[in-house]
Formats: structure tokens, C-alpha cells, sequence
């Protein structure tokens, strides 16, 4: 139930059935205390997160490397990266979830230098990396503008690692170009793409188009959108806003309409605010 709780991102459900099964006196396992932890990390909240890692210390739980990892992403994920790293440096056992929990809590927080020490660790210790380790590596250059460095990479996962690169990593490439300026050296790195692209990489793309105002490519990038995904009108609206920005006007209203002949919505935004 804890587990099945945590999955459905009923988080607050999770928490309170740990109290109740700990009330009846029914002692948790390593996979109740990852599933606490895991509701901890979606709430954002700290103070149990606190009270739960006390929890483990205290009954014989600190060795298992599965708890680590799951420590090692509440706290960066709550933004305490100096307890991510505490939790990281005392673990006696590691494994590659562990590695790549840490190196991408570093890219996520935008610490490209030390994602990539860890990195360097994580192959000194004989543990070879996987998709995952690139991907992360791969967002943390791409924060930093290390476009050179992320080609290097990306080319080196392939030859020395054997690491096929999915889409996820063709789409962490396109945004490090887009974010660089480089659109076109982008496109061409889309459709030399092994594998069909997602709207998604696309997006990225049309998203660099309007930061740098270049409409000639953002029409070409729209016309593969509405080929994957004719109905989202936020694509819609991203080439609407170049033309706006370049002072065609006649072409964002006629670009409306299509939009409105098309059935395009595009998906309104929300934010939750946690109690």
C-alpha cells in the first residue's frame, strides 16, 4: 500500500500509513523506507525527510545502498545539496544508481565541474557508466554553454563506452546548440538522428528559434511539429511570438487562424503550491 501510495504520487496517504504501521508496531523494510522516501522527495518536505533519514540511522537501515541512493535525490532535490553530498561521501558501498544519483544532482543544480569530478571517481572505482551517467553529464554542459565539451562527450559515449545515445540525449545535443545560438548546426544534428524524432526535440529547437528571433528556421522547425503533434497550439503560439518580435504582424494573425482551423490548444499552465 506504502508503495502503491508513493507510485500514484499520493504522497501525503504514504506518509500517514508509515505513522499508522508504525503505531500497530509493524517494523519497515528497506523497500517501506524507500517508498517513504520517495513520498518525501514529491512533497518537498524537508522536515520529515529529516526525521525519516534520523529514522534509518537509528534502526540499522544506514548500510543499505538503496537508501543512500534514495537520500542522495531527496536532499538535492529539496535544494540541500551539502546533505546530498554528506549522505553520498559516507556510503561505504556504491553502486552505478548511486554515481549517477550524485553526478545528477550536480548537473541539476548546475555544477558542471562537479558532476564531471564525480564522473572521474565513478571510472577510478571501475564502474562503467550507462545512459543515464551521459545524460546527466550531457544537462550539466548544456547549463554551463560547454558546447565543444558536450560534442566531445557525446561522441565519446558511443566509441569508448559502447552507450547507444537515445533520443533524450539527441535532445539534451539540440538544446545545447539551440541555447548556443548554433540552429542550424541543430537541424542537421536532427535529421542525422538514427532513430525518428519527438516533438519534443523539436520544441527545443523552436524554442531556440525564438530566443534568437530567426523566423526562416522557425517555420521550417513548425512544419515537422504539426506533422507529430497538429493539435498542440503551444508550438503554435512559440512561431507566432517570433514573427510578433520581427514585426510581421500580418503573419502572426494569419498564423492565429490557422491555429484556430486546425483545433490547436494550446495547454494552459498551472503551478501547485504545497501546503
Amino acid at each position: 500500500m506504502l508503495s502503491g501510495y508513493a507510485q500514484a504520487k499520493r504522497s501525503r496517504e504514504a506518509l500517514e500509513l508509515f505513522r499508522e504501521m508504525r503505531d500497530v508496531g509493524v517494523r519497515p523494510d528497506e523497500v517501506t523506507m524507500v517508498s517513504v522516501i520517495s513520498a518525501c522527495t514529491s512533497l518537498g518536505d524537508l522536515e520529515t525527510g529529516f526525521e525519516v533519514h534520523r529514522y534509518i540511522d537509528e534502526n540499522g537501515f544506514g548500510w543499505m545502498v538503496s537508501l543512500g541512493n534514495a537520500l542522495i535525490d531527496m536532499y538535492a532535490k529539496c535544494g540541500c545539496m551539502d546533505l546530498a553530498w554528506q549522505v553520498f561521501n559516507n556510503m561505504e558501498r556504491k553502486s552505478l544508481i548511486t554515481w549517477n544519483s550524485m553526478i545528477s544532482a550536480c548537473a541539476n543544480h548546475g555544477n558542471a565541474e562537479d558532476a564531471f569530478r564525480v564522473f572521474t571517481l565513478m571510472l577510478n572505482s571501475g564502474i562503467r557508466p550507462d545512459g543515464v551517467t551521459f545524460l546527466a553529464l550531457l544537462t550539466a554542459y548544456t547549463h554551463k554553454g560547454w558546447v565543444d565539451d558536450g560534442y566531445g562527450l557525446f561522441e565519446s559515449m558511443q566509441r569508448d563506452y559502447g552507450v547507444e545515445a537515445g533520443v533524450e540525449h539527441y535532445g539534451c545535443m539540440v538544446d545545447m546548440l539551440g541555447r548556443a545560438g548554433r540552429l542550424e548546426e541543430a537541424y542537421k544534428l536532427i535529421t542525422s538522428m538514427p532513430m525518428p524524432c519527438n516533438d519534443v526535440v523539436w520544441g527545443a529547437l523552436l524554442a531556440a528559434c525564438r530566443i534568437y528571433g530567426d523566423v526562416e528556421m522557425g517555420e521550417r522547425v513548425l512544419k515537422k511539429l504539426i506533422e507529430l503533434k497538429p493539435d498542440e497550439g503551444g508550438y503554435y503560439i512559440l512561431l507566432r511570438d517570433i514573427y510578433v518580435a520581427a514585426g510581421r504582424r500580418a503573419e502572426a494573425i494569419e498564423l492565429r487562424r490557422a491555429m484556430d482551423v486546425n483545433g490547436a490548444k494550446k495547454t494552459l499552465g498551472c503551478s501547485w503550491v504545497g501546503a
